[in-house]
């Protein structure tokens, strides 16, 4: 059976690739099932994620803070890993904006296509609804979600005729897969049922095989890489959340910042995503407030601790907040944020994370035998 998945495999998010491969590898570890990736993105994200069509006030704005090479880098990274071959797509591949035009180039490939995982159903971005993650019209196929998400109130963003297109959009499934609460409560809202399942993030789904290495053999190169310390992962998108992990532990770890560029940590930027799993795997400890750096940092047992910022609160929280994990997830109004350093020290181990990880693949499974009945 050849199955189509259409996801934001395109963008310069380490999460955004990863989760594209790791649902379509588990896919493609069933015998009678052919998984590939759509090679599909949109014209609005070249200016989104490449770093060649950003605008020059932006690049200008980058060599006045120092981060300009950082930015640079990063983006050719993410080209490297888009053309490393370790990507399954589809050989043929479409950049457009118009949905008629995605219509026409998936139109009759596939037997069963799949919308997600991520943030494909978020109707705030720059993406616009409706678009060619919907699935809308015939593609001459079975339509599936796995783990997509919006995350936001469709009657906020949405008029009534639109709000009418995505009710018929999604009653055009044979299954609605999704990531979280706020997606399911919203979609099952505008159908009038319950028509929503919940599933695990597909990073959960296929662990990559990376090496187990001394990070000094990655990180030596930078000058201010001390090989007396440990060092500590810092993903997050707070400059506030930055400056204190900095202040607090720099004397004791190196700060390895990536993703973001921070000012005065070791900034590693020219690595792909396969390479930034290396990393996670045998770095001493992660902090984050991305969601895919906590997963992977559960996947790979590495000690981590999850701050809740102010963008990056709602993911997190539903992830980790019960249970097991609890005591890993903070937020920057907590006293375990104002006390980080001995909120790092009791969680620098991995207790559960195995049983935790298990839990959440067991979350894939009505999607995987519904999948299996149309063979």
């Amino acid at each position: 059976m050849k199955v189509g998945i259409l996801t934001f495999h395109h963008a310069y998010n380490y999460g955004a690739y990863l989760q594209a491969c790791a649902l379509c590898s588990r896919l493609n570890q069933e015998a009678s099932i052919e998984a590939e990736i759509i090679d599909y993105y949109m014209e609005k994200e070249l200016t989104k994620y490449d770093f060649r069509y950003f605008r020059l006030k932006s690049k200008i704005h980058m060599l006045i803070d120092g981060s300009f090479s950082f930015y640079r880098d990063k983006s050719k990274a993410f080209a490297r890993g888009q053309n490393c071959g370790f990507m399954l797509k589809s050989h043929d591949s479409l950049v457009s904006d118009s949905v008629e035009d995605f219509q026409s180039f998936v139109r009759d490939k596939y037997d069963v296509i799949i919308a997600g995982s991520d943030e494909i159903w978020k109707v705030n971005g720059f993406r616009g609804f409706p678009n060619a993650y919907w699935l809308p019209g015939n593609l001459g196929c079975i339509k599936m979600s796995y783990a997509a998400s919006a995350r936001v109130r469709f009657s906020e963003y949405l008029n009534g005729e639109q709000i009418e297109v995505l009710k018929r959009t999604i009653e055009d499934f044979s299954f609605v897969g999704v990531r979280d609460i706020k997606t399911k409560t919203e979609i099952d809202n505008v159908v009038g049922k319950e028509i929503c399942q919940l599933c695990c993030d597909p990073s959960f789904l296929y662990t990559f095989e990376v090496p187990s290495i001394n990070i000094a053999d990655v990180l030596s190169k930078y000058k201010e890489f001390d090989q007396q310390k440990r060092s500590i992962l810092l993903m997050v998108d707070d400059g506030v959340v930055s400056k204190k992990v900095f202040d607090t532990f720099s004397g004791e770890y190196n700060i390895i910042s990536v993703f973001n560029y921070t000012p005065n940590c070791i900034n590693v930027a020219n690595i792909t995503p396969i390479e930034w799993l290396t990393v996670i795997k045998n770095i001493d400890f992660v902090i984050t407030s991305f969601f895919h750096a906590t997963c992977y940092s559960i996947i790979y047992n590495t000690p981590f601790l999850s701050i809740g910022t102010e963008g990056k609160q709602s993911k997190l929280n539903e992830l980790l907040s019960d249970g097991v994990m609890q005591s890993r997830y903070i937020t920057t109004d907590s006293d375990s944020f104002s006390n980080i350093h001995s909120t790092v020290l009791e969680n620098a181990n991995t207790n559960g994370f195995s049983s935790f990880a298990e839990t959440q693949r067991r979350l894939s499974r009505p999607f995987i035998n519904r999948l299996n009945t149309y063979v």
